[in-house]
């Protein structure tokens, strides 16, 4: 198990273990946890299966390992329960050819420069 999953791990298990009713769900909601997920435990009452944990990608370098979380994130807007869109900046532009970039099922490694644009990205993609 990873450092981020264990650490996760132990949030979810320091909240009180209790279902809620919908007006103490409703009052959740207001509550703001270390992570989403931990919060979507609190609020929705779910069990996380640990053992079915998945990492989803690595990547050594930093700013790289950035832009695919922004691309990933956006990717899978409808479906995750991140907060933020990554730390990596990425303009709305790309909006329209995210759908077509595949960072899954092989790793597409991306040459870029010490202070990548947006523009240098797509030349490499």
């Amino acid at each position: 198990m990873s450092v981020r999953t264990k650490e996760h791990k132990a949030e979810v298990e320091e909240l009180p273990s209790s279902s809620q009713t919908r007006a103490a769900r409703k009052d959740s909601t207001s509550i703001r946890h270390k992570s989403a997920i931990c919060d979507h435990v609190h609020q929705m009452n779910y069990v996380i299966d640990w053992g079915e944990i998945k990492t989803v990608d690595r990547e050594d370098n930093r700013l790289e390992r950035q832009i695919r979380e922004s691309i990933s994130i956006r990717q899978h807007a409808k479906t995750v329960m991140n907060r933020d869109e990554g730390s990596y900046d990425l303009s709305h532009a790309w909006d329209t050819v995210l759908p077509t970039i595949n960072l899954e099922g092989g790793h597409q490694h991306l040459e870029l420069p010490p202070a990548a644009t947006d523009h240098q990205v797509a030349a490499q993609l």
